[in-house]
């Protein structure tokens, strides 16, 4: 059932007023649940995934998604993806707990979503050093080499010294693997 037929207002009135109570809830609760990252923060992200996945220097997981959409007006062809289906994109960042902890809306579907990410404000601030990322650390004690702290993404995503992602294909060694024996 579409909302609008529920409180018998048009389709602009209700979606105006969706739009104009999540302004609201974001403009209070932006602060305090998807808050700027402080170093502190990079660096608790840091420890749980070393102690759940044995990902040293990792300060998060990065994703896309696109959600299928009805075409609306105007829109011509840049939501419609390889599946000829309209879409919108969206992505993601989470941390080892399995939260989001950063979220973007609303690109054109498309695009993949290595390239939504790169678009993000999220990605300029990351490249440009505006985050609070920890400098680079020793992966281990006792150890000489330092590594700098990585998001890890899957295969869609374009591999940089700010993001890695694993090995392709289904035959790998265990070293690609990362199996401890």
């Amino acid at each position: 059932m579409v909302l609008h037929f529920s409180y018998r207002l048009g389709e602009k009135t209700v979606g105006n007023c969706v739009r104009r109570v999540w302004n609201a809830l974001w403009d209070q609760l932006e602060e305090e649940q998807l808050p700027f990252p402080a170093e502190e923060s990079w660096r608790a992200i840091n420890e749980r995934f070393k102690n759940t996945a044995r990902f040293p220097n990792c300060i998060g997981s990065v994703d896309g998604k696109h959600m299928r959409v009805l075409k609306y007006p105007g829109s011509g062809s840049m939501n419609l993806n390889y599946k000829l289906f309209f879409f919108c994109s969206s992505y993601g960042r989470g941390d080892s707990n399995y939260r989001f902890v950063y979220i973007d809306v609303g690109a054109y579907g498309k695009d993949c979503d290595s390239s939504v990410f790169q678009r993000t404000n999220f990605y300029r601030m990351l490249t440009d050093g505006r985050l609070n990322v920890p400098q680079p650390a020793l992966i281990q004690e006792g150890s000489v080499v330092k590594l700098s702290f990585v998001l890890v993404g899957d295969q869609a995503f374009s591999l940089t010294d700010k993001v890695l992602r694993p090995y392709k294909g289904h035959f790998l060694s265990d070293t690609k693997k990362n199996i401890q024996h």
